[in-house]
């Protein structure tokens, strides 16, 4: 008999008992997604080989009741895989056991993730479906994922392709989903009566970089000159934009115009290390933060409209942060 790690699918077959029942005398909902969930897990396992934790439970279809004493059928799908998630698609069907015969009943899509003894996600073997209704089904699961409440920590890059076309990512409904991702900072000490420090491995070398920094869920602003208001620049851009449909600009900007911008000397001086420095430039519709290529302190010029963050001599307030 193909196993499950083969067919990607487990049937669990039982009668309704007496104490499956709810108030109606009919199977209780709580008792049918136990069910679900034992089928969807069997199935995940027995594909990953591994220990599985469920990720979400929706698009939950209900037909009619299942009865008290009649056979029921659970069968459960695997339709898509991830690196480590398998979606599975769960269905139960109920009948007359004199009949033989069982007519859908309840439907639901879940997600599983395979871990390992520590709980950290592992890689599944890819799912490769068999046959026009199976890939039809995997087709559907691409274009739609529902994320349950919570916080979720994503230890590598999103990627999508031209593949997810029409991919919606959306969460169940009136909760809060949150997704973050990076790398996580441990061996803080104490640097100075003020200070916390903690050493990153290829940051200094210039191998990686990092804008923001998160402790216990909080967002912390980086430290910044002026503490208010802002620099004014010496830059004079004299391009006129002509709209959109009126051709762009009046004509092309220069590499400097683009990238450049002149400042006063008394703003910013030798002790400004660009590699710990970035602008916030404000444009009239939004703002965006820049790194520094270069400063000429000859001729004073770096780039736009800004203030300037990550300077340790501005770290006066409680929770801000400079690297």
């Amino acid at each position: 008999m193909p196993s499950t790690a083969t067919t990607g699918q487990v049937t669990l077959r039982f009668l309704a008992a007496p104490t499956d029942a709810g108030q109606g005398g009919s199977v209780s909902g709580g008792r049918i997604l136990e069910w679900i969930d034992k089928a969807g897990f069997a199935c995940a396992a027995g594909w990953s080989g591994r220990y599985c934790v469920t990720a979400y439970v929706g698009n939950i279809d209900f037909h009619r009741p299942v009865q008290v004493g009649y056979l029921v059928e659970v069968s459960a799908q695997l339709v898509l895989t991830g690196r480590s998630s398998m979606t599975i698609v769960v269905d139960v069907s109920s009948g007359n056991p004199r009949g033989g015969q069982v007519e859908h009943a309840f439907e639901c899509r879940m997600v599983f993730v395979a871990v390992d003894d520590e709980g950290r996600t592992v890689d599944v073997a890819q799912w490769d479906p068999p046959g026009a209704v199976l890939r039809a089904a995997q087709a559907e699961a691409r274009r739609r994922i529902v994320v349950q409440a919570g916080e979720y920590y994503i230890d590598e890059p999103i990627v999508l392709t031209d593949r997810d076309n029409g991919l919606t990512i959306e969460a169940t409904a009136s909760t809060d989903v949150t997704l973050y991702g990076g790398s996580m900072v441990t061996g803080w000490q104490k640097d100075g009566p003020d200070f916390c420090a903690a050493t990153l491995p290829g940051v200094k070398e210039g191998q990686w970089d990092f804008r923001t920094l998160i402790v216990n869920g909080r967002y912390c602003p980086r430290a910044r000159l002026p503490k208010e208001g802002r620099f004014e620049h010496r830059s004079v851009f004299d391009v006129p934009w002509m709209s959109t449909t009126g051709g762009g600009w009046k004509r092309k900007p220069t590499e400097i115009e683009l990238t450049t911008m002149k400042y006063r000397p008394e703003d910013l001086g030798p002790w400004l290390d660009i590699r710990n420095a970035e602008i916030t430039v404000y444009h009239m519709w939004d703002d965006s933060m820049v790194g520094v290529a270069a400063i000429d302190a000859a001729i004073t010029r770096a780039i736009l409209s800004f203030w300037v963050s990550t300077l340790q001599a501005q770290l006066r307030q409680e929770r801000e942060w400079q690297h």
